[in-house]
């Protein structure tokens, strides 16, 4: 390339130089071959001196490089290509279909560009399009493992599971030791909760290629995912050794330590991520969540602020600012925000995808006089106790209600309203106007902390049977007390909400004698090491008599006070207005607030919580006393 005055070197000296410029790219003496390709007026040296910029993520430079080249000969269809590709780091999408689009117009047996475009197609998630672009792309070349690899990874995301695991089946037969394909089928097993599966296939990508970082930091995800925590370390400790500079095994490594309670070992990983790619908006929004549950608010909105700047379209981001903007209290905003649960994809929040009718979704703006309205339950046995209230709002405005709730709350949810039709969640569906989700209705009632529906109780136990726990417990001579400790065990939240009954029972105690107070488990599930503690001190259990929640509150309305943790009971006791103690860990549900010891959803609770991460016996402790004043 000429500059200057200087003469242009003859074509044997250019080939010269390129052929130097090669030889010293490919043994990695990029400097020296950046100098020397810069010398050579062709479009064959500005190709490979893109390819350097691309190394080194100076997609700008790739992209100068290139025009060069396009512009010696604009009918390229590799240059076009190639400036697509560089347009997609870039994050220009559209531009980059374009170009791949050109190059096809030019050759449209042109493999590569309906590759890329497919890939484009996929970052703009537009899924069909990118599958339509592999299919062509198959159709040229049906033996190419990677087309076969980049066509499941779309079915993937359309959750056509079969057809994509087929793919990836089609590869692997194409190339025994592909291990992208070994590594994506791995990942789509464990989208679908094939943990084991998913494991054997990282396992077999790692023999072919031990130092492939993706899959070991996919398989310590995978370790987390069956809460094996130590071994999933050990897995991003590997990836680590391969690359300190991995943002992502960093990130992943950080969400570990947080479920293993060690938040400020976490914090420093997610820092260290963001050092590396500080535009990396998963670790943003992760290290907001943990800020959160440090207490540290401002700062965790700071970050789920910057998670959203980067991703706009990142349903975990706004649902974790939601929570944390209902904790402290600013409903408006955070009830507008609860809305993107439905685009959530994490396992503990599927129930709660979008219902599909032929009916029209209610917009909370629509009169609903002389309507009937279907209101769907959503998400855990407790989340339909507290919000099921909003039922008699609904009729308030003139409908017709119809309640779809799961099987064991509908004796219970019957008694809300005499004018209320509960009904089983899978049963065959009246004739309604509109449906709605039932905890989208705080959203559309526009519920402030000062209007929560809190008339209390909104519930009540079955006269009858009452009675029969009357009879069962005999002649009542001392308080009576009810017990929970521990939530579902399925979900990993509620194992920080649980408290290990030993700690709990010591509510029980005083300078060695039982209280005067008699004490009663409402658990039904409870594991043989707690069923033993609770028969050693003589705590009697109703597991078999407890067959739905109407059994359940009618226990719960014999008992003077129930002590629990942030469980479904909490919830039943506090709408049956019984004084209800609920002992919360220090980064306590959002429904709780932070810091306050009432509940304005409850006006019978009280709230004991932990001043320290994991400290259950201080949150014991104030129970304890408040019992003995009280």
């Amino acid at each position: 390339m000429s500059s200057g005055n200087k003469p242009s070197s003859s074509h044997d000296e250019q080939i010269a130089l390129f052929e130097r410029a090669v030889r010293l790219h490919e043994a990695g003496r990029l400097d020296e071959a950046e100098n020397l390709y810069l010398q050579v007026h062709s479009i064959d040296a500005l190709t490979n001196l893109t390819v350097i910029y691309m190394q080194r993520q100076n997609y700008e430079a790739a992209l100068g490089s290139l025009e060069r080249a396009r512009a010696m000969d604009p009918h390229q269809p590799e240059v076009l290509n190639n400036i697509g590709l560089v347009l997609h780091e870039l994050k220009r999408y559209g531009e980059a279909l374009a170009h791949y689009d050109r190059a096809l117009a030019l050759n449209e047996r042109y493999l590569d560009p309906y590759n890329n475009r497919g890939v484009t197609l996929e970052a703009l998630k537009r899924y069909d399009d990118a599958l339509a672009s592999y299919d062509k792309a198959l159709s040229l070349a049906p033996s190419v493992p990677e087309l076969h690899n980049n066509r499941g990874n779309v079915l993937s995301k359309l959750k056509r599971h079969n057809e994509a695991l087929m793919s990836y089946e089609r590869a692997i037969a194409l190339r025994r030791d592909y291990v992208e394909a070994y590594k994506s089928r791995g990942d789509l097993l464990r989208s679908i909760g094939r943990y084991d599966d998913a494991l054997k296939n990282y396992d077999v990508a790692i023999k072919f290629r031990p130092d492939y970082i993706d899959a070991h930091n996919n398989r310590g995800a995978t370790l987390h995912d069956l809460k094996r925590y130590d071994a999933a370390l050990a897995s991003y400790d590997i990836a680590l050794e391969i690359d300190a500079n991995s943002a992502a095994a960093w990130n992943n490594r950080g969400g570990t330590l947080h479920w293993s309670d060690r938040l400020d070992e976490a914090l420093a990983c997610f820092d260290r991520a963001l050092v590396i790619q500080p535009d990396y908006a998963d670790a943003h929004n992760n290290r907001g969540f943990i800020l959160k549950d440090m207490h540290r608010y401002d700062e965790a909105l700071a970050c789920y602020d910057r998670a959203i700047a980067l991703d706009p379209d990142n349903p975990t981001a706004y649902w974790n600012m939601a929570t944390l903007k209902i904790l402290v209290g600013d409903y408006e905003e955070g009830w507008r925000l609860h809305e993107w649960r439905t685009k959530l994809e994490e396992p503990e929040v599927k129930m709660v995808k979008p219902r599909h009718f032929a009916q029209p979704s209610w917009s909370g703006s629509e009169s609903l006089e002389h309507k009937t309205i279907l209101l769907h339950a959503e998400q855990g046995f407790g989340d339909v106790i507290q919000f099921c209230r909003y039922a008699l709002l609904v009729e308030a405005m003139g409908a017709k209600v119809i309640l779809e709730v799961y099987p064991p709350l509908v004796q219970l949810l019957s008694t809300l309203s005499s004018t209320l039709r509960v009904i089983e969640r899978g049963a065959a569906l009246p004739v309604f106007d509109y449906h709605y989700p039932l905890l989208s209705l705080p959203f559309a009632c526009g519920t402030k902390v000062d209007s929560i529906p809190a008339k209390i109780p909104y519930l009540s136990a079955d006269a009858g049977k009452r009675q029969q726990w009357r009879n069962r417990l005999g002649e009542k001579k001392r308080r009576r007390i009810g017990l929970v400790w521990t939530g579902n065990p399925d979900n990993a939240t509620n194992m920080r909400r649980s408290i290990p009954l030993e700690d709990l029972l010591a509510l029980c105690e005083s300078d060695g004698e039982y209280r005067r107070d008699e004490y009663h488990c409402l658990q039904k599930e409870i594991s043989a090491a707690d069923r033993a503690l609770l028969e050693a001190r003589n705590i009697p259990t109703y597991s078999a008599q407890l067959n739905d929640f109407s059994d359940t509150a009618a226990l719960v309305a014999e008992m003077d006070i129930i002590v629990t943790v942030c469980t479904s009971i909490a919830h039943l006791a506090g709408a049956l207005g019984k004084p209800t103690w609920i002992l919360l860990c220090y980064s306590a549900h959002f429904m709780w607030f932070a810091e306050r010891e009432d509940s304005p959803w409850y006006p019978t609770a009280r709230l004991f919580r932990q001043v320290r991460w994991g400290d259950w016996p201080s949150a014991v402790a104030k129970a304890k006393m408040a019992l003995s004043t009280s």
